[in-house]
């Protein structure tokens, strides 16, 4: 079965304009998948592993190889648990190191000169609001205020949404604000790795976050680690705001 990664990037990747058999190339899956994600209204629900994995015990191994050698194939790093004594298959495996390989991959060239197009990317960053600014709620309560900022690098257009707590739910709530505020779909949208955002565990976006970036047929660009500056745009809004 396949994710709601997979159902989004089909998504994505058919809004650019590429062609389903294309589509199956470039993600390795057969033209038949690609038709029936894109058949999908709605994401695949998540279902949890029902029973521990062979590989539970060796996770810390294959994250030190991949720290050594953010390329290592599955292969290599096979034999290596051969002999810790692992028992499973290589697909497992497969899927864990592709789970865990963006994590350890090197960062950009911090050189690079950036570029963008009218609409290309979006900027999403948190603002938190001063903690001495509370919103009144009534009977005189008060309640701390969050605001999710989406900024455009080329036009600097900037658009927030407020909430009163930070999780992944706000996110899919607060984000549709953003972006009509903003006026229209972006190409593409840049996070960093906040919690709220993406599991820090696997380096992916939330699977309710990324249901919605799929329905919005919007591709999610997660920053590598301690790489603020990529997105300064949506940093500096909320920073001066």
């Amino acid at each position: 079965m396949y994710s709601v990664h997979d159902w989004a990037e089909v998504r994505s990747l058919r809004r650019d304009g590429l062609s389903k058999k294309h589509i199956a190339e470039r993600l390795g899956m057969s033209r038949t998948t690609v038709y029936r994600l894109l058949e999908r209204e709605e994401p695949p629900c998540y279902q949890r592993r029902k029973s521990p994995s062979l590989l539970d015990d060796h996770v810390d191994s294959i994250r030190g190889m991949l720290k050594q050698d953010h390329a290592a194939p599955a292969t290599v790093i096979l034999e290596h648990l051969r002999a810790e004594g692992y028992r499973g298959g290589i697909t497992i495996l497969r899927e864990l190191v592709a789970e865990l390989r963006p994590q350890f991959a090197p960062p950009p060239d911090p050189f690079q000169r950036t570029v963008y197009l009218p609409g290309e990317i979006c900027q999403l960053d948190w603002w938190d609001v001063p903690s001495d600014y509370r919103i009144p709620v009534g009977k005189g309560h008060t309640r701390p205020a969050f605001g999710l900022v989406g900024s455009l690098p080329y036009s600097a257009a900037h658009a927030v949404t407020f909430t009163h707590t930070k999780t992944a739910a706000d996110v899919t709530l607060a984000l549709p604000g953003v972006l009509t505020r903003l006026g229209g779909l972006p190409r593409s949208v840049v996070v960093d790795r906040d919690s709220t955002i993406v599991n820090t565990h696997t380096g992916r976006l939330h699977d309710e976050v990324a249901a919605l970036l799929g329905g919005l047929s919007v591709r999610p660009i997660v920053l590598p680690p301690y790489k603020p500056t990529s997105k300064a745009c949506a940093s500096d809004c909320s920073l001066f705001s």
